[in-house]
């Protein structure tokens, strides 16, 4: 018997295609999918307005003993922190699609794949044994640092294959949202799924639609270099769209870099630009606009982890190895990993210029960099850049 675990899954619209993928398996054993989410019930039911009808289908094929598969829903699972809610919850193969913690903050991403493994070793894996499969959107494997984190808690990248989601006549799948139950289909284009085993010697799961030949496929897959700007690509034609947007034609040619930003090479910062336009926008988000110094939200927590680098004396994390400011974030490091709530716009941030409403300050901020109401011409900040 095979049981399989899902970690993550918002609606449950996954693991419903999975079920029903599973039970077209001709097995002779009866295999389990152990479903759970962090939501609690009353939370899904709010969040997802179908959630009642993919539950009634998930439970319908575990009370259908012909289907041969077991189905076990669990609500309130939070895939890096096991609970007494947990204690009996063990699984052959975890999949765990797409997390996010709702902010863009790498290091606390790598924080949170260092704590997923280390769960995965501790509760998900039945006898410490197996095989994850994390599927993570375009790059994030590298951001986040997973081959770091992999090695750190023992485990063994074996294949590195395309997303795919369960072959099935009628899919319920959708890419949702932990925080809004909204879509974030136009972020997946590109997702990988990363599957990982405890030894090299190891054997890992892969289901019929993630061949060993597409693994390799993927692995290998060519690459194409920008020669202006050194990016790569993996379709050529993402290469000329891009030569076209970022260096004015699509050729792949050596282009001689033709503006420096004088206000960088004050601060002796060698910033080039080929394009009048791009110079421009570089000058009015940095320099020129009224506001020159808007950092992203995870800026200060970026130097707070610095400075606690060389002067903390809390102590750290023996999972992540992150460094505890104080007595109270050694606390609050635990909670770092539920997925922030958002609450909905409330527009209380307006433009000096145009009175255009905001929900956000930093969204604030950016916009009046570029409001027309305020806006000089391209020509004119740059003839003040040649003066």
């Amino acid at each position: 018997m095979t049981v399989f675990l899902t970690l993550g899954d918002g609606d449950f619209s996954y693991s419903l295609d999975l079920v029903q993928n599973l039970s077209t398996m001709n097995n002779i054993e009866r295999n389990t999918l152990i479903v759970t989410g962090v939501d609690s019930l009353l939370d899904m039911q709010d969040k997802y307005k179908d959630c009642n009808y993919l539950l009634r289908q998930l439970r319908s094929f575990h009370d259908d003993n012909d289907k041969k598969l077991e189905v076990d829903i669990r609500h309130e699972v939070n895939a890096v922190a096991s609970s007494s809610l947990t204690s009996n919850i063990a699984a052959n193969v975890v999949i765990f699609n797409h997390p996010h913690l709702g902010t863009e903050d790498a290091a606390r991403h790598s924080r949170f794949l260092s704590h997923f493994l280390h769960e995965c070793k501790k509760t998900w894996l039945m006898n410490n044994n197996g095989t994850v499969h994390l599927t993570l959107a375009a790059g994030q494997w590298e951001r986040w640092q997973g081959e770091e984190a992999a090695s750190k808690h023992g485990f063994i990248l074996k294949h590195r294959v395309p997303f795919q989601s369960p072959p099935v006549e009628e899919s319920k799948y959708q890419h949702r949202r932990h925080q809004t139950g909204k879509s974030f289909q136009n972020r997946t284009a590109g997702s990988e799924t990363f599957v990982l085993v405890r030894n090299k010697t190891d054997n890992a799961f892969l289901f019929a639609w993630q061949s060993e030949k597409e693994s390799l496929k993927h692995k290998q897959q060519p690459l194409f270099e920008c020669s202006s700007c050194e990016r790569t690509f993996k379709e050529e034609r993402s290469l000329k769209s891009h030569m076209k947007a970022s260096h004015g034609d699509g050729s792949n040619k050596k282009r001689k870099i033709e503006m420096k930003c004088s206000h960088c090479e004050l601060q002796g910062i060698d910033k080039v630009f080929s394009q009048k336009q791009a110079l421009a926008d570089h000058v009015q988000a940095k320099h020129s606009g009224p506001h020159t110094t808007i950092q992203p939200d995870w800026a200060s927590d970026k130097k707070d982890d610095e400075k606690a680098t060389s002067d903390a004396t809390q102590g750290s994390c023996e999972i992540c190895e992150y460094v505890f400011r104080d007595v109270g974030d050694a606390l609050r490091h635990s909670e770092e990993f539920l997925p922030s709530e958002v609450s909905l716009p409330c527009d209380s941030f307006s433009c000096q210029f145009c009175a255009k409403s905001f929900s956000h300050l930093r969204a604030q901020l950016q916009h009046e960099n570029f409001c027309k109401q305020r806006l000089r011409p391209v020509d004119a900040i740059l003839s003040k850049e040649e003066a």
